[in-house]
């Protein structure tokens, strides 16, 4: 976050003290992230796929399991961060399944991925990379962000 240009130190403090986070709604909530900063650290996304040569994608899969009904404030979010990831061209996906680890397992074979960044769940554990390490060949690398 610290290479994240106009990043307030307040908001750095936010995004790590509120981790982990369930959904993107539940970042842009609770984070409190101004517009600016979640747009510079979609672009400097950017710039790692482009250094390395690699295509820059966001998957967002949603638990059916967990999402309830049509929420208007994360189809908000959801449609805002797509523009940002369609300006920084990137291609963002958004799926629904019941299985999230395989989704993510089949998304990452399927689309030629070289590395996935996954984040700690709720107690701060990391459950999901240790999963999806067993799921993906060593050719995937999982990295905990």
């Amino acid at each position: 976050l610290a290479d994240v240009k106009g990043i307030a130190a307040a908001e750095i403090e936010r995004i790590v003290a509120g981790q982990p986070y369930d959904s993107l709604s539940d970042f842009w909530g609770r984070g409190r992230v101004a517009e600016p900063v979640v747009e510079r650290l979609i672009l400097a996304g950017r710039r790692f796929a482009e250094a390395e040569g690699l295509p820059l994608r966001v998957l967002h899969v949603m638990d059916e399991g967990k999402q309830a009904g049509f929420d208007p404030a994360a189809q908000e979010v959801l449609n805002h961060l797509y523009a940002l990831s369609r300006d920084a061209h990137a291609e963002m996906t958004i799926l629904r399944a019941q299985d999230v680890r395989q989704t993510i397992a089949d998304y990452a074979r399927k689309n030629g991925a070289v590395c996935v960044f996954v984040g700690s769940d709720k107690q701060g554990e990391w459950a999901m990379a240790e999963d999806l390490r067993e799921l993906l060949d060593d050719r995937i690398t999982v990295m905990k962000a």
